[in-house]
């Protein structure tokens, strides 16, 4: 089961092992019953290798319409809203793809990314620790790193109290 690997994933101690059980979390989600549905999320990919972002968009747009309980297709399709600048759709594409699979670490930090990118950065540290809780070896730790020291920054900067403001919950 997924709930096993990532426990693998959690307990390996060398980061080889962990790129393997990563891309074995990876080919899980992107699994489908469907051959055909398979062959289109593959189709988008490499259209998306291909620096084909707008033509991604569109064949992964149409496979959530399509599929729309396929998690890793909401995941990609938040991708590419992401390497389009168009953070809000981002948003929105990757938590469907946590509603649908919450443990997809993938997903979490895209989220992060795009919570990031906003300066949403309370969030994005949040986001970030849960996807670090689930692999530890996961590439955005420094990217935790720049929040937490953002958000030091900010509570030095405000430590007399005129800042009050207050996010809102991503996911």
């Amino acid at each position: 089961s997924l709930d096993n690997i990532l426990k693998l994933l959690h307990d390996t101690d060398n980061l080889n092992d962990a790129a393997s059980i990563e891309e074995w979390c990876k080919e899980v989600w992107k699994a489908h019953a469907d051959e055909d549905v398979r062959r289109r999320l593959d189709d988008g990919l490499a259209d998306l290798l291909r620096d084909n972002k707008e033509r991604a968009l569109a064949r992964f747009s149409e496979l959530v319409q399509d599929e729309p309980a396929y998690a890793e297709a909401y995941n990609k399709k938040s991708t590419c809203h992401y390497m389009l600048g168009q953070m809000n759709a981002s948003l929105e594409a990757a938590r469907a793809a946590l509603h649908l699979a919450p443990t997809n670490f993938q997903a979490l930090s895209g989220l992060g990314l795009v919570q990031y990118e906003t300066r949403r950065y309370q969030l994005a540290a949040e986001t970030f620790r849960r996807s670090l809780q689930l692999d530890p070896w996961g590439p955005i730790s420094s990217r935790l790193s720049v929040c937490i020291d953002l958000l030091e920054a900010a509570d030095v900067a405000n430590s007399d109290g005129t800042n009050e403001e207050t996010e809102e919950e991503d996911i």
